[in-house]
């Protein structure tokens, strides 16, 4: 009888998940849910310092990257929710994966496949190693994050350790093509880095809630970033961005997308309203898009 009673109980509660995971598969979060959207605004951003710095990536590459992302994001996914019983709470594109998982997991092995082919076949040697050095690094993150998850609890570095490896991750393919790294590749950078790691920490910030529930750490649960501090430091960043462009002419239209990505993430901030949690979640990446318009300005 208890274990009828299990089983029905399971039964209700995965029809929850699935019915949530639908309801919320709108079409704003559908790049959420499927793990594009990180994948996406990688190579959108390669591509934009590409360009800026007159690189010329080879598709190869730029596929590359874009599977080694999803591969990482869909992972990452997939572990988090291996932790997570039917009956906890969840986010949206927690519920979608932990309904879909075996999908997940016969994604992951199927892009893995293409993705260590493509690398092996089509990238230099100078770049495969580039990359299996931020790959293992990655493969380190992955296995402390779901491992030794306590350890954000007293080195609160999650963050940070995301926000830079996405960002080495997308401007590797550029820096080994480059002749001479200058100064204001190394200013773009370390300010696209800072850009990807206030994401991280405004997505924390959010769903401090949700990560209480699930026992766990980000730096939001360690220390109690408020919402005014985000819009702050948000529309701070953007301010030193808008300066730092005049640094070098260059890197004028990279930077400026940089200032209003870190501002459309502030004014997401305001958007304090729990009923929509999964897509203010789901905006703080497509915030990261603006280079599109400066791709499209530069072709015209």
């Amino acid at each position: 009888m208890l274990k009828c009673g299990l089983e029905r109980n399971r039964i209700v509660q995965i029809e929850r998940i699935r019915r949530e995971a639908g309801s919320r598969g709108r079409a704003l979060m559908w790049l959420n849910l499927l793990c594009l959207d990180a994948p996406l605004v990688a190579v959108v951003w390669q591509a934009a310092f590409a360009s800026t710095f007159n690189v010329t990536l080879p598709m190869g590459s730029q596929v590359a990257l874009f599977l080694t992302a999803w591969l990482i994001y869909l992972g990452d996914r997939l572990a988090d929710v291996l932790s997570i019983k039917a009956q906890d709470l969840m986010s949206a594109r927690q519920a979608f994966c932990f309904y879909y998982r075996r999908h997940f997991f016969f994604a992951i092995a199927g892009i893995g496949l293409l993705d260590a082919w493509l690398i092996v076949s089509a990238l230099e040697e100078r770049l495969r190693l580039a990359g299996a050095a931020i790959g293992g690094v990655a493969i380190a993150y992955l296995m402390v994050n779901h491992s030794l998850g306590r350890v954000w609890r007293v080195i609160p570095v999650k963050e940070l350790s995301i926000g830079s490896l996405f960002t080495l991750g997308t401007v590797v393919g550029v820096m080994t093509r480059m002749t001479k790294i200058t100064a204001a590749f190394y200013l773009a950078t370390i300010l696209f880095g800072c850009l990807c790691t206030f994401n991280c920490v405004c997505i924390a910030t959010w769903e401090r809630a949700l990560d209480r529930a699930q026992a766990k750490f980000s730096i939001a649960t360690r220390f109690l970033v408020s919402h005014n501090m985000i819009g702050t430091v948000g529309f701070g960043c953007a301010a030193i961005a808008v300066a730092s462009a005049t640094a070098f002419h260059i890197t004028a239209g990279l930077i400026s997308c940089i200032a209003i990505s870190f501002a459309c993430l502030a004014l997401l901030d305001f958007a304090d309203d729990c009923d929509l949690r999964d897509e203010q979640t789901a905006l703080a990446d497509l915030a990261l898009l603006t280079p599109i318009g400066l791709l499209i300005a530069q072709r015209l």
